[in-house]
C-alpha cells in the first residue's frame, strides 16, 4: 500500500509506505490519499522521484514535526506523554499503526534532546524543508538523512531479548548510514532507544550490527497484544513493510521515509 502525504507548502505530494507516517499526518490535518502497490499514478509519481537529485524525505519531515510539537507540549508544561493519547474510533490496524508510531516518535525526540541550543529555535512553519540552523531539529535532520531503509513487520518474530511476557509485538527496523568508528553516533542511538524503551512497558529495543550492510541497526518492538489477542490469527498479517533500500517496493522513501 502507498499513500500520498499533500501538504499546502509544496507544489508536489510525497510519498510512503509506512503506515504510522500517514496516519500521523492525517491526525494533524494533512490530505492523506491511498492506492494500491499496482496503481499506475504511483509508478509515475515513483519514476518522478527518482529523477530528482535532492529532495527533503518525508520522513525527515514528519521527524522534525515530532520534535516541534514535543517541544511546544513541554513548553506548555504538558508531559510529553500527553501527546500520545490512543484515539477512540481506530480500527485495529490503526492502532497497530499509532502505537509504531509512538515508539519512533519517543525514540527521535531523544536523539533531538543530545543537542539543545541556547537560542530556542523558532520557525513559522515546522514543515517549512529549508535549511535548519544548528538546533535539535537540525540533528534529528542529520539522522534522517542517514536512514537508509525502515522495516515495519507485523506480528514479528519475538528475539531473546524481548519481555517476556510479550505474545505479539510489531517491529519497526531503521538502519542508519553509521559506520562502525563513529562512536559517539552509535552512543546517542543507544541512549535514545533506551529513553524510548523507558517511557512505556510495552516497548523494547536495542542497537545492533548489520550483517548485511555494517550499518547501525535500530531495532524497536512495542506490545500489541492486548490489540490482537481475540482476533482470528488469519487475519494477521506477517508481511513486513519495506521502505527505501530494502526489499520490495523497489522506491523508497529516503533514496524512510
Amino acid at each position: 500500500m502507498y499513500y500520498l502525504v499533500h501538504l499546502p507548502s509544496q507544489h508536489r505530494p510525497y510519498i510512503t509506505t509506512l503506515p504510522y507516517i500517514a496516519l500521523d499526518f492525517r491526525k494533524w490535518g494533512y490530505r492523506v490519499d491511498t492506492y494500491s502497490n499496482d496503481s499506475k499514478y504511483i509508478a509515475e509519481i515513483r519514476s518522478r522521484e527518482k529523477a530528482i537529485k535532492w529532495k527533503v524525505e518525508l520522513s525527515e519531515m514528519w521527524a522534525r514535526e515530532i520534535v516541534t510539537r514535543m517541544q511546544q507540549d513541554r513548553e506548555r508544561g504538558n508531559s510529553d506523554d500527553g501527546l500520545y493519547p490512543e484515539i477512540r474510533g481506530l480500527s485495529t490496524e490503526e492502532r497497530r499503526y499509532e502505537r509504531a508510531s509512538r515508539i519512533v516518535q519517543h525514540f527521535i525526540d531523544a536523539l533531538a534532546a543530545f543537542d539543545t541550543p541556547s537560542i530556542r529555535y523558532r520557525t513559522s512553519s515546522s514543515l517549512d524543508p529549508r535549511p535548519l540552523p544548528p538546533s535539535p531539529l537540525g540533528l534529528v535532520s542529520k539522522y534522517m538523512r542517514r536512514l537508509h531503509t525502515v522495516r515495519y513487520t507485523f506480528h514479528a518474530t519475538l528475539p531473546d531479548w524481548t519481555n517476556p511476557n510479550t505474545l505479539i509485538a510489531d517491529e519497526i527496523a531503521m538502519e542508519f548510514r553509521i559506520p562502525e568508528f563513529e562512536f559517539l553516533s552509535i552512543e546517542q542511538c543507544t541512549q535514545a532507544v533506551a529513553k524510548a524503551v523507558a517511557k512505556n512497558a510495552g516497548h523494547m529495543g536495542r542497537v545492533e550490527r548489520s550483517a548485511e550492510t555494517g550499518y547501525t541497526k535500530v531495532v524497536l518492538l512495542v506490545d500489541v497484544g492486548d490489540i490482537v489477542l481475540g482476533q482470528d490469527e488469519e487475519t494477521i498479517d506477517p508481511v513486513p513493510v519495506y521502505e527505501r533500500g530494502e526489499g520490495p517496493p523497489a522506491y523508497v522513501e529516503a533514496s524512510a521515509g
